[in-house]
C-alpha cells in the first residue's frame, strides 16, 4: 500500500453576512432560537463568557456553505449545505 501526501492550500477570509447573498438572521421566533437574548431588531443573540473574563457575543444568522467534495484521486463534488453559526 503506497500512501500519498496531498497539500491543499485554502485561502481564508473573514465571514461578512452583509456581503453574502444568501445570508438570513435568524428571528427571535425561530423555533431554533433558543436563547433568552433578543436584539431590538428583533435577532436571536447569544453571549458566552469564559472563566479568563473574555468572551464574545452576536446573533444568529443562517447562511449556504459551498464546497468541494474529493471523492478519490481526481473526481470533484460540489456540493452545499445550510449552517446556522454565530
Amino acid at each position: 500500500m503506497t500512501l500519498k501526501l496531498v497539500l491543499l492550500v485554502v485561502e481564508m477570509n473573514f465571514y461578512d453576512a452583509d456581503n453574502s447573498s444568501t445570508s438570513s438572521v435568524i428571528s427571535c421566533s425561530a423555533s431554533i432560537c433558543t436563547s433568552d437574548e433578543c436584539s431590538e431588531t428583533n435577532q436571536c443573540a447569544y453571549s458566552l463568557h469564559y472563566a479568563d473574563n473574555s468572551g464574545t457575543s452576536g446573533y444568529f444568522v443562517s447562511d449556504l456553505f459551498y464546497f468541494d467534495k474529493i471523492m478519490r484521486t481526481s473526481l470533484i463534488s460540489k456540493s452545499s449545505t445550510s449552517i446556522i453559526f454565530g
